[in-house]
């Protein structure tokens, strides 16, 4: 009988060591991958292009800001749809229905339940259309791609009379929906097949929440979520706006526009009637009746434009770049429009940061939209 070599018996060993330790690795992310889609972290919104919404939940959070902009203690609910805001009634398609879609500014994730802009128009609505129903789909970050995702796959099929879109804000930090798939694709196709492979794992959307969120515009609204308005920063130290950055936003809001289109499209495509509203901002022209302070020369740096630092006054010209083409897309396709940009005080006590509302905000915000909605609605 023959003796087998050392060398064999290690090498047969190490495949053997190889198959233990890939098995163990691949039953360990399958393991990872099933508890994590059992039960999904609340901060997950998103798998890939897919909305998660978290169903039946209460959130309750504690903060120590130590200012009268933010309640210390906050509570968000998430009914059955994962909206926040009362549950569907049962004959739904005999209710006026309305729902609110935009980012951060439309959820409100600093403002506890019963608060919100959206919480004050259904109030205010009640009285005027006895069992209409209003809720809350914001999803903080989300500019008009995440609008169009919102529709596409949960509106169409909820299919409520009116929808309405706090959208501009978000949008500037925006160039395409599909770009990050076509650097994909036209890398190479392999390439593109392992990210849409990736981008249906939890796992991989767990762990890239991870190593993103201390950038992402969530956690850029925690840590930098109470602006103090008294310190304007050094006024000669910002970025001016130039021809390069006038030809930059004559791309993007050319592609910004053709979102909104194409948010208009399909939301009347799903029997949903749209109803586009403008962002507002603090800062810009004029005086603070709070402080006092020039809101024109405050220093702005923020999520929208990377690294750029801007002059208040320029910054709102941006915005209201957006804005205008809110307002005309609204006109071209008659669709009915709130100005909200418009008609919202410059006034730093109903904000917290430069676009976020205090509770005092969200109630003006809510008192200006249902007045509109009084006249768009009553059909």
């Amino acid at each position: 009988m023959a003796n087998s070599h050392p060398l064999e018996d290690r090498k047969s060993k190490l495949i053997v060591l190889g198959i233990v330790i890939l098995l163990s690795t691949l039953g360990g992310f399958a393991f990872l991958e099933i508890l994590l889609r059992v039960w999904t972290p609340p901060q997950i919104r998103m798998m890939g292009k897919q909305i998660l919404l978290k169903k039946n939940l209460v959130i309750e959070n504690n903060y120590n800001f130590n200012s009268d902009k933010i309640q210390n203690h906050i509570v968000i609910k998430r009914n059955s749809l994962g909206f926040r805001g009362e549950e569907p009634p049962i004959n739904f398609s005999k209710h006026k229905t309305l729902v609110a879609v935009g980012g951060s500014t439309t959820e409100c994730i600093f403002i506890t339940e019963g608060k919100t802009w959206i919480d004050i128009v259904g109030q205010k609505l009640a009285s005027r259309f006895p069992g209409i129903w209003v809720n809350n789909a914001g999803i903080d970050g989300h500019s008009t791609c995440g609008n169009i995702a919102m529709v596409d796959q949960y509106l169409s099929q909820l299919k409520p009379n009116y929808a309405m879109f706090l959208v501009g804000v978000n949008d500037m930090a925006v160039e395409n929906c599909r770009s990050e798939d076509a650097k994909q694709l036209v890398s190479s196709p392999i390439a593109g097949l392992t990210q849409r492979l990736l981008d249906k794992s939890m796992v991989y959307t767990y762990v890239n929440y991870l190593v993103n969120r201390k950038v992402a515009h969530g956690m850029v609204a925690v840590s930098d979520s109470i602006f103090n308005y008294n310190v304007l920063g050094d006024s000669t130290f910002y970025d001016k706006v130039g021809k390069d950055d006038d030809q930059k936003f004559d791309k993007l809001l050319k592609e910004y526009r053709q979102r909104l289109e194409t948010l208009i499209f399909k939301t009347k495509e799903s029997s949903i009637k749209p109803i586009l509203i403008t962002q507002p901002a603090v800062y810009g022209k004029g005086v603070d009746p709070t402080t006092g302070v020039d809101l024109a020369d405050l220093i702005v740096a923020d999520f929208t434009e990377g690294k750029k630092i801007r002059r208040g006054e320029d910054k709102w010209n941006i915005l209201e770049k957006y804005n205008k083409v809110t307002r005309e897309v609204a006109r071209e396709n008659n669709v009915p429009l709130i100005d909200l940009a418009s008609e919202m005080p410059k006034d730093t006590k109903y904000y917290y940061d430069f676009v976020h509302y205090t509770e005092a905000g969200a109630a003006k915000v809510g008192e200006i939209v249902s007045a509109h909605l009084v006249d768009i609605i009553k059909d």
